[in-house]
């Protein structure tokens, strides 16, 4: 288990035999990687992308609505979105 924070903690199990990026669009959720990079191209903090990815491996990669999740960046731009409403101070505003 790798330890990122007091909460947030993530399996070494969800880290490895994921698929290349581009699996996504057959419904194979992303990996951890991606998903850090991704927030951290948009100027979000790591933690976030933790949190990000636990929610959603717990979920099994399911939408509110029961759907799987096909397509995972627009879930991760509202998550990015909602925290920099709420929380605008721990929004790096220049990466956008």
């Amino acid at each position: 288990m790798i330890n990122h924070g007091p909460n947030i903690s993530v399996e070494e199990s969800s880290l490895a035999f994921k698929p290349a990026s581009t699996d996504w669009l057959h419904g194979i959720p992303p990996r951890i990687q991606e998903v850090q990079a991704y927030f951290s191209q948009k100027g979000a903090d790591k933690r976030e992308a933790d949190a990000f990815f636990l929610f959603y491996e717990k979920t099994g990669w399911v939408s509110r609505r029961g759907n799987p999740i096909q397509k995972w960046k627009p879930f991760a731009w509202r998550w990015i979105l909602s925290l920099a409403l709420q929380n605008p101070w721990s929004f790096d505003h220049r990466i956008r």
